[in-house]
């Protein structure tokens, strides 16, 4: 007979009775990166992560963020409490609940001092707000238009869309509005389209605010591609660049704009994707919304997360309750299994044989008062390769450590 038992005490008796061998048998869910084969390019290692930009990606690692490469080796140390992927050769990055940027080579460039911040972008400027009224910086820090108003959005195309009170503009770079037109509210600009809302309908405009497609929807999305997504009687269809209707067909819902020319719609209760003509290249059979990034896309079975490409072949599959973030660079931040002497104190661990890379989860109810799980399932293989569960009672919170003995009877 098996005998499993689980103890935080068996663990620090461990470690008492001088059990160096301990660590080469504990593992904990760590975040790493795999490559389109389903291996892990870089090792599960870290506490999150997010998909590169600029050849770093954002990940947390003692309590702190900063970025490695695709190697996996830290680039800009983890001293921050919050960073964004670097977009335009800045990253935002957060101290003591202030915002500041630091440039690829980590140094300070911007001090942290703003409320809020937002990304640079071709435009070379940033909003930031400031004592709770928004303005605009260049990449030295620089304010080229003071935080006068109540909100402001990203600089695109050369204009940036204001409010003030319940009333939307756009300001070009010197501050100034641009024609009279005002709205009840207004994105940035994309493809030379800027929407807008007017009463209660969405409509879209040039830089010349003048409109390209008339407020006639109840919903629209931002243009990619030369087309944009529009709804009316809760029906959404397809518009190009002048605002006619791309193709016949008409969809349930859509998820995003195209992207890489394929853009995710909703028919009945399934999701699909179809290409610029509107055809259907791959069925409506996945049950969540997805965009293709890399060529790849993240999909959901309905059992498992599963990374396809454009001709819906399935490259790899992750467990449900494991879902991976989006491909970029070749690679996708993904959860995996990593010894405790690598990663740190952590989330579940194994001793007496079993491997540290056989832990497969652990799963519960959570409590609504104390927000930890009590009674849990532990899952591993063992030692001969074989799957067990086992139900614990007691509690369990993210980041605790639980101890596992595996005894085989001879």
């Amino acid at each position: 007979m098996q005998i499993l038992r689980a103890s935080l005490l068996a663990f620090v008796a461990a470690m008492l009775a001088g059990c160096s061998a301990l660590n080469d048998f504990v593992a904990i869910a760590k975040y790493g990166f795999k490559s389109k084969d389903g291996n892990f390019a870089i090792a599960p290692q870290f506490n999150s992560a997010a998909p590169f930009s600029q050849g770093l990606s954002v990940v947390s690692k003692g309590g702190h963020e900063g970025f490695v490469d695709h190697s996996g080796t830290f680039k800009i140390q983890p001293t921050f409490d919050a960073a964004r992927s670097f977009s335009h050769g800045m990253s935002r990055v957060f101290l003591n609940n202030k915002a500041g940027f630091i440039n690829l080579k980590g140094e300070a460039v911007i001090p942290p001092t703003f409320e809020y911040a937002g990304d640079f972008g071709p435009d070379g400027i940033a909003v930031v707000e400031s004592k709770k009224k928004f303005g605009y910086i260049d990449k030295t820090g620089k304010p080229i238009i003071e935080t006068k108003f109540d909100f402001g959005g990203d600089f695109s195309e050369g204009l940036a869309p204001v409010r003030v009170g319940r009333r939307w503009c756009f300001i070009d770079k010197a501050g100034k509005p641009v024609g009279k037109q005002e709205f009840n509210e207004a994105h940035s600009f994309h493809d030379g389209r800027a929407a807008v809302l007017v009463g209660n309908k969405w409509g879209f405009v040039d830089r010349s605010l003048n409109f390209i497609v008339k407020p006639t929807y109840s919903a629209i999305s931002g243009y990619a591609e030369g087309c944009a997504f529009v709804c009316q009687s809760e029906k959404w269809e397809v518009i190009d660049s002048q605002g006619k209707s791309a193709f016949a067909k008409q969809f349930d819902g859509f998820t995003a704009p195209y992207s890489e020319g394929l853009a995710c719609v909703r028919i009945n209760e399934k999701y699909a994707f179809i290409d610029h003509s509107g055809k259907v290249v791959i069925k409506p059979k996945y049950y969540s919304p997805a965009s293709f990034h890399d060529g790849i896309a993240v999909v959901c079975t309905g059992k498992t997360w599963t990374c396809i490409d454009k001709s819906d072949k399935a490259l790899f599959e992750e467990p449900f309750e494991r879902k991976p973030g989006n491909f970029s660079e070749g690679v996708v931040p993904a959860i995996g299994y990593a010894p405790l002497n690598e990663a740190g104190p952590g989330m579940a661990g194994m001793h007496g044989g079993i491997s540290a890379q056989r832990c497969i989860k652990v799963s519960g109810r959570i409590s609504k008062k104390s927000r930890k799980m009590m009674r849990y399932s532990l899952e591993f293989f063992t030692p001969e390769g074989q799957p067990m569960q086992q139900d614990i009672d007691g509690f369990y919170e993210s980041g605790q450590q639980i101890v596992v003995e595996y005894n085989p009877t001879n």
